[in-house]
């Protein structure tokens, strides 16, 4: 069995500068929303008992989504000059006592985040305040301990033989990423991909 690639947050940061189209951080901002609002949606799917897809499907659907999230994540980083690698360091949400899963507030709490670095960015370059670096960071990081928590409840916590639900996301996004843009984005691609 070929060993799994697993990909450190410099990597991973590097190859979503390299399939990025742009850089311009509203637009990464309102990326990182909507992305997240998808995730929201599938997550959501878990609890709809008229949900066509399979627990299977669900589930990969989750993980993908999660997956697009850490892209538009680790853009805003990078455009900002942070390493995505700091996400750890920002953000006040702890998961081991706080869980996102469990009521409609806490599923609530991963959009509001979103929400917050997307405001933050619209009303530092179309408003003209300045940009507090601490706070899009924040927010962000507080968006992943979210995801990573409900990665972790769907994949299981990381183990020494398998992969944790967080590298699974980033992994399959860079699969993603690299099977659409080979040699980088081209706009052609993009406009004209599958699925």
């Amino acid at each position: 069995m070929p060993k799994i690639k697993r990909y450190t947050y410099n990597e991973y940061q590097k190859i979503t500068r390299e399939t990025s189209g742009c850089d311009d951080l509203p637009i990464l901002a309102m990326g990182l929303l909507g992305e997240t609002i998808e995730f929201m949606d599938v997550v959501e799917n878990l609890y709809d008992l008229e949900n066509s897809n399979s627990m299977f499907t669900t589930l990969d659907l989750i993980t993908r989504e999660a997956g697009d999230i850490m892209w538009y994540a680790a853009r805003i980083m990078d455009v900002l000059g942070v390493p995505f690698r700091m996400w750890q360091s920002y953000g006040e949400i702890d998961n081991f006592n706080d869980s996102c899963i469990g009521s409609f507030r806490k599923t609530f709490r991963v959009c509001k985040n979103a929400a917050i670095v997307s405001e933050h960015i619209k009303k530092a370059v179309g408003h003209g305040h300045a940009l507090d670096l601490s706070v899009v960071c924040h927010g962000i990081s507080n968006v992943i301990k979210d995801i990573a928590y409900i990665l972790k409840k769907i994949h299981g916590p990381w183990q020494p033989d398998r992969e944790s639900g967080f590298a699974i996301a980033l992994r399959t996004n860079v699969e993603k990423l690299r099977k659409r843009y080979p040699n980088g984005f081209e706009t052609e691609k993009s406009v004209n991909r599958e699925g």
